[in-house]
């Protein structure tokens, strides 16, 4: 089969995608929930930095490929700029030929490249990033230019009983944590401001970017808690924010119960501030049954060592964490280094 073309995506062009995407993703896989185009028109539609998508057509307009990126704002050493995740890119089964660097995925992953990550025009990709599975790393390293960036990525977990919730809470100190609703959501972005020069490389967390990440997201399946310094009992909460988690409770594709804690707002090295965040997100899983904390920090966060005091254990994820970089003016070992990215920042949970 021979004879394409690839182009930006156009209005109208998101009902053939979707279908694409239901159809190759759910090929061997039994456990495959088809998505909906509510869910596509919010990952993509809805995200306030829009989207950034090329199609590839067979020779009578028909949408055979789909390379999918979601851009985000990030500081970099101070400075805001754009970077993006490249998400749910596909190729037809019947387009899915050898690997050569004439392939259509292939072809279509360069012409991306040249159309959003040239660092002539004045908006661009500093790069893009994202976890490919074990077929498409071998692959994107060889001929897409990915850089493996912590492969595979860490984690941070913990299986835990009633008990530990009484332990974290007891390390609080005046620190109190519980959950909250999303009229709260400002508060979380003026910890996020307040504690951004903490990082030299990681995502803008923003009001617009927390509600379409975690508040507005299709089914809702988020919960928030939010720990307040000196506000007396758990009931009042009057005290001065200090720090937030974003968590989620049973993950669905997980082979068991897990709650996944996905962001983390306030110091990293404030571990009172944290004992309080994980004494109540254990409560919260231990009342529906998941006994197991899951989280990703990566290891310029501080908030690594507070959480190894506070019981976790840092294990290897399955996923390979990668990066084309595009921008000049740092490199991957600077990345390694300073990157502070976590669960929220990507497309898994």
């Amino acid at each position: 089969m021979s004879g394409f073309k690839i182009r930006p995506y156009e209005a109208g062009d998101e009902e053939q995608i979707l279908n694409l995407f239901n159809r190759v993703f759910s090929a061997d896989n039994p456990d495959f929930t088809p998505r909906d185009m509510d869910a596509w028109r919010h990952t993509y539609e809805r995200n306030p930095c829009g989207h950034k998508t090329l199609v590839g057509t067979d020779l009578d307009g028909n949408i055979v490929a789909n390379y999918s990126s979601c851009p985000v704002k990030i500081h970099v050493k101070g400075e805001e700029r754009v970077a993006s995740q490249v998400v749910d890119s596909c190729v037809d089964i019947a387009w899915r030929r050898s690997l050569r660097k004439n392939s259509l995925f292939i072809t279509i992953a360069h012409e991306y490249q040249r159309t959003y990550c040239d660092i002539s025009q004045p908006t661009f990709n500093d790069f893009i990033y994202g976890l490919p599975n074990e077929n498409h790393y071998p692959l994107g390293v060889r001929l897409l230019g990915y850089t493996p960036v912590h492969c595979p990525l860490p984690r941070q977990v913990r299986d835990f009983d009633e008990g530990w919730s009484s332990e974290l809470a007891a390390r609080a100190g005046d620190v109190v944590a519980k959950e909250a609703d999303w009229t709260q959501l400002e508060v979380v972005a003026e910890l996020a401001a307040r504690h951004a020069g903490d990082m030299s490389l990681g995502n803008v967390r923003d009001l617009p970017y927390l509600a379409w990440r975690y508040r507005d997201w299709p089914e809702q399946p988020y919960g928030l808690i939010i720990a307040r310094r000196g506000g007396g009992t758990e009931g009042g909460g009057e005290g001065e924010p200090c720090g937030a988690v974003f968590f989620r409770v049973g993950v669905p594709w997980e082979k068991r119960p897990v709650v996944a804690v996905l962001d983390w707002f306030g110091s990293g090295s404030d571990e009172q501030t944290m004992a309080a965040l994980l004494s109540k997100v254990a409560a919260v899983a231990w009342e529906r049954e998941h006994a197991r904390l899951e989280t990703w920090l990566t290891p310029a966060m501080p908030h690594i060592d507070c959480l190894r005091e506070l019981g976790l254990a840092q294990e290897n994820t399955q996923f390979n964490l990668c990066m084309v970089l595009f921008s000049q003016d740092y490199d991957i070992s600077w990345v390694q280094k300073n990157w502070h990215l976590t669960m929220g920042d990507t497309d898994i949970y």
